[in-house]
């Protein structure tokens, strides 16, 4: 993989890897897509503590959901709408 391939590219390939059995690739998926949620997170003004909890409740639906997302393309796209819906709660 380049340093100029997407974010979303290596959020999907990451997620692929992952869902197909390669556990310690989530590690590289947080590493990768964390900085968004927390820009996301704190652009709908929400309080560092609301921020964290929306952040952690999005990785572990992600978990949860994991075999549900039909599009890997999608997955950055998905924990963000995921992360802005638990901040407005």
């Amino acid at each position: 993989m380049t340093a100029t391939a997407s974010l979303g590219h290596q959020a999907a390939t990451a997620f692929i890897a992952y869902r197909d059995g390669d556990r310690e690739r989530l590690r590289e998926l947080v590493a990768l897509v964390t900085p968004l949620l927390w820009h996301t997170a704190r652009s709908q003004h929400a309080p560092q503590d609301i921020a964290e909890d929306a952040i952690q409740t999005a990785w572990l639906r992600l978990v949860d959901a994991a075999d549900t997302i039909a599009d890997p393309k999608g997955v950055v796209s998905w924990l963000v709408t995921t992360v802005k819906r638990e901040t407005w709660r």
